[in-house]
């Protein structure tokens, strides 16, 4: 964007002032930075689609033999967020929710007769009181699709209900100890939703701990397994990342050590470089390996050793340098 300043010459008697100046801003160029990634079977259920949220717009790709083909570029009214990918019950496709800065959302379905977006859901999500949270929107969706799970406000976790028709239910906010939430991720494979919470204490000490939701209660929290509740974690944990099923559990991330953590089993760790990872990408569909890329623009590769079941390591190992990545998909 750029501003544009103007003075006009007004006729004016005195000892009015003659002369005004005004201005305004446009926006010159599209925005290029890019907020978040997002890859899934968006269009229909045999195209694999690259999904580009950047500011205030929504860039949508097919996946080729040629590489990438454009499908659309769509306008946002908002600068986004957040956006993730829902599978509601029935679909042989997926749907996109997309939260902007001021807390309002939408559930978009790409239409392939129009080849245009159509609104499924849409809300806001604003409480009337609350103190915003000093890490931003933090978003994510229970593997099995009951439920969409948002931190946006110190000490509350905003439980969006998700209907099979990909519709949502009204949300409802519940109240958590822990106030200064650095990530979630809600776990695979758990009888009801839930969620590990990642947060530091008033002594700087971050620690990991876990909540089912209840969407028949409306606003009760109730403690998760105990052996997902870690304490005195590393200084630099930073990042939560959901394990898919039949693996599950949730993968750690610091400044210095990378850990596992499981209800069924004791924790895995491995060492790393002092860093700090910015993103990263599920490779394999079980949650074999994952993609890292560090604030430096370095890749990792990320490998859990496992039987199908319970995980006996994990290896850790420098890909490349490239650009530093806002988002890998």
């Amino acid at each position: 964007t750029f501003q544009i300043c103007y003075k006009m010459e007004i006729d004016t008697p005195a000892p009015q002032i003659a002369n005004s100046l005004f201005n305004y801003t446009v926006t010159a160029l599209k925005p290029g930075g890019v907020v978040t990634s997002l890859v899934g079977n968006f269009v229909d259920s045999n195209t694999l689609n690259l999904i580009v949220g950047k500011s205030t717009h929504i860039e949508l790709h097919n996946s080729t033999e040629n590489g990438l083909e454009a499908v659309l570029d769509v306008p946002i009214w908002g600068k986004i967020t957040s956006m993730k990918l829902l599978r509601p019950k029935g679909y042989d496709h997926d749907l996109l929710f997309v939260l902007v800065e001021r807390l309002k959302f939408c559930v978009l379905e790409f239409d392939p007769s129009t080849r245009e977006l159509v609104t499924r859901a849409q809300g806001d999500l604003r409480d009337p009181v609350g103190r915003p949270s000093d890490e931003g929107h933090l978003v994510d969706v229970d593997p099995a699709q009951r439920v969409i799970g948002l931190h946006l406000y110190d000490g509350l976790l905003k439980i969006v209900p998700m209907m099979e028709d990909g519709k949502m239910k009204q949300a409802f906010s519940c109240r958590m100890e822990e106030l200064s939430i650095i990530d979630i991720a809600f776990l695979a494979g758990c009888a009801e939703p839930t969620v590990a919470v990642l947060y530091r204490d008033n002594k700087e000490a971050k620690h990991m701990k876990s909540y089912e939701v209840h969407t028949s209660s409306f606003g009760d929290l109730v403690e998760g397994p105990k052996g997902l509740n870690q304490q005195n974690l590393d200084g630099g944990a930073n990042l939560l990342i959901s394990v898919p099923a039949p693996i599950g559990g949730v993968i750690v991330v610091g400044s210095d050590i990378i850990t596992y953590c499981s209800a069924s089993q004791p924790p895995r760790s491995a060492p790393i470089r002092s860093t700090v990872i910015k993103s990263f990408g599920r490779i394999d569909p079980d949650g074999s390996r994952y993609l890292l890329s560090d604030h430096q623009g370095i890749m990792y590769l990320l490998v859990l050793a496992h039987d199908g079941s319970k995980v006996a390591g994990l290896k850790l190992e420098v890909v490349g340098r490239t650009s530093a990545a806002s988002s890998l998909s």
